[in-house]
C-alpha cells in the first residue's frame, strides 16, 4: 500500500459506467482509482460534490474540556450524557473530559476553530455541576474547538457504497 499526502481537487467520473476512474491532486498528479473512500469527515459533502453527489453533511463546532475536580468521585464515572447533549466521563486520576455545544449550533466554515470561552462558564459547567454536585469546584486544564460531521437529514453516519457510483464508498 502506498500513502500519498496531498489534496484531491477533482474527481473524474465516467457516467456511462457509473465509475470514478481517477482523481487529480493539488500537485497536478492524476491517480487512477479502483475504489474511492470518502472519509473526509466534516468535509464529506465537499468531497462527495466533486463526484456529483449531494449529501447533507456539514461541519458543526464542538468544544471539549479536560478538568480536574477538587473533590474527585470515589467511583469510576462512565460516559454520562445530559439531555442537553453535554457529556462527561472520567479519563483517570480525578481528571475528567466533558464536551458540548451551545444551543445555537449552525454550520461553520471548514477552517473555523475559534473557541467559545463563554460556553464553559455559561452552559457546560452549570449543567455538569448540577448533575454531579462534586463538580462545583473544578479547574479546566485543556480546552479546544473541533468539528463534528453533522448529517442534517437524520443525524446518523453515512456508511457503505454509493448505489449510483459503484466504486465510491462512504
Amino acid at each position: 500500500m502506498t500513502y500519498i499526502q496531498n489534496e484531491i481537487v477533482e474527481i473524474n467520473r465516467n457516467p456511462a459506467v457509473d465509475w470514478i476512474h481517477s482523481v487529480r491532486l493539488a500537485s497536478g498528479e492524476v491517480i487512477g482509482c479502483g475504489q474511492v473512500v470518502n472519509a473526509s469527515g466534516p468535509r464529506a459533502a465537499k468531497t462527495a460534490a466533486m463526484a456529483g453527489i449531494d449529501i447533507p453533511v456539514e461541519p458543526r463546532k464542538r468544544f471539549p474540556w479536560i478538568f480536574l475536580a477538587a473533590k474527585p468521585l470515589d467511583k469510576e464515572l462512565p460516559l454520562t450524557i445530559d439531555p442537553s447533549g453535554v457529556h462527561v466521563r472520567e479519563i483517570g486520576g480525578g481528571t475528567y473530559q466533558c464536551g458540548g455545544h451551545s444551543d445555537f449550533d449552525p454550520a461553520v466554515d471548514f477552517d473555523d476553530f475559534d473557541m467559545d470561552f463563554t460556553s464553559w462558564e455559561n452552559h457546560v459547567w452549570p449543567i455538569i455541576a448540577n448533575r454531579i454536585p462534586q463538580f462545583d469546584a473544578v479547574k479546566v486544564t485543556h480546552e479546544w474547538a473541533g468539528h463534528y460531521s453533522m448529517n442534517t437529514f437524520d443525524q446518523n453516519a453515512i456508511m457503505g457504497p454509493y448505489s449510483q457510483i459503484k466504486n465510491f464508498i462512504f
